[in-house]
């Protein structure tokens, strides 16, 4: 047989205890950065898990401009998340890099970086940063990615800032040490652009595989206002 019956539950419930600690700090170097008009710039972000579990953390930028874009380096995207064990010693470096697209109105903007705890969304912690955009900027480019020693490079300075500016040509990495700049300086009006041309020479003191070279341009009215690119000399089996 069955018989009806009600279960009446009253009073406070008994929270169950959470044996884990959470928390989470967040540092920022530099805490303030300068960029230029179609430029970037990059900050260190360290995350330190002050819990006594390890835990994921998900990252984001409160605060910027229209113009100014954000991404994290590809250990951080690829995923999508930072793992960080417990233990001051065992923090986690992740680079966020700030981008001004061309036309960004100049100032000088203060923004948030959070974090929150994946297992526990109440766990957060912010950091506070600044970046200053400049009316200064530009932007280069190589005309090959690659190429064998003896391979002359084309390279275009572009000024994408609102003023007239003066930039200064070099060249880096390892296969700087057999590069050559037609100019090593360029004046350009604002929308302006030149071609300048970088000779390479055979290479003596590499193995095989690839050699990296980079051309930069930086801004002489802002020395904060560089712009870059890369390419590679295929070093073949001899």
């Amino acid at each position: 047989d069955i018989v009806p019956g009600d279960l009446i539950v009253s009073g406070t419930p008994v929270l169950q205890s959470d044996p884990v600690a959470h928390g989470v700090v967040l540092a920022s170097t530099p805490s303030q950065a300068t960029v230029g008009q179609g430029t970037s710039t990059q900050y260190a972000i360290q995350v330190t898990n002050t819990g006594s579990a390890d835990d994921q953390y998900t990252l984001q930028v409160n605060g910027l401009p229209d113009g100014v874009s954000y991404s994290f380096d590809q250990n951080y995207n690829s995923s999508g998340f930072i793992e960080a064990p417990p233990g001051a010693s065992n923090f986690r470096d992740v680079a966020l890099t700030l981008t001004a697209a061309q036309g960004t109105t100049p100032g000088s903007y203060p923004f948030t970086l959070t974090a929150t705890s994946v297992n526990t969304p109440a766990t957060t912690n912010t950091a506070d940063g600044k970046l200053t955009v400049l009316a200064q900027g530009v932007v280069v480019s190589l005309d090959s990615s690659s190429g064998p020693p003896g391979t002359t490079f084309n390279m275009t300075i572009v000024n994408t800032g609102t003023v007239t500016d003066t930039y200064k040509l070099a060249v880096a990495a390892p296969a700087a040490l057999v590069a050559t700049l037609a100019q090593t300086s360029v004046t350009l009006a604002t929308g302006a652009s030149q071609v300048v041309s970088i000779t390479t020479t055979a290479v003596t003191f590499a193995d095989a595989g690839e050699l990296q070279l980079i051309a930069t341009a930086t801004s002489q009215t802002n020395t904060a206002v560089i712009g870059s690119a890369t390419a590679n000399l295929d070093i073949a089996v001899t």
